[in-house]
């Protein structure tokens, strides 16, 4: 199961230890222009389900609905992970979990965010405008 990584690892840059089929897989974490570009696909990922009427909001449970969108995030976070391996032998959950820890390394600010949206509702851009570079479009 995912153990958040500590400041000090985040810090360092310790790779992420993530399960799959019962073996440990360290993958490192991206710099920040390959992680910019994870997170443009996440974007997209996240356009696509919102286009099936599925609301941010129910972000999560359209992961579940759709786990191959979580399984391609995934891997597009390296590519150097044995896709057809991990699909064969890991769970759903060992899936979520590598999924959870790829998001707390690639977007580090979430927690900070989901604060500032309760503390002036209405003031800040969701996810959709912010796009890929962090930016507001």
């Amino acid at each position: 199961m995912f153990k958040e990584p500590t400041e000090q690892e985040m810090l360092s840059q310790a790779p992420l230890k993530l399960q799959f089929g019962g073996k440990e897989y360290e993958i490192p974490i991206l710099t920040i222009g390959k992680s910019r570009i994870w997170r443009e696909k996440l974007v997209t990922a996240v356009t696509e389900i919102g286009g099936l009427g599925i609301s941010v909001a129910n972000l999560g449970v359209a992961f579940v609905a759709l786990p191959e969108k979580m399984a391609d995030l995934v891997f597009a976070y390296d590519p150097e992970l044995p896709k057809d391996t991990i699909i064969e032998t890991a769970t759903e959950e060992e899936l979520a979990a590598a999924f959870s820890a790829i998001v707390s390394v690639a977007l580090p600010l979430s927690p900070m965010l989901a604060l500032m949206k309760v503390l002036w509702p209405g003031k800040l851009p969701g996810l959709a405008e912010l796009g890929g570079s962090g930016r507001v479009n």
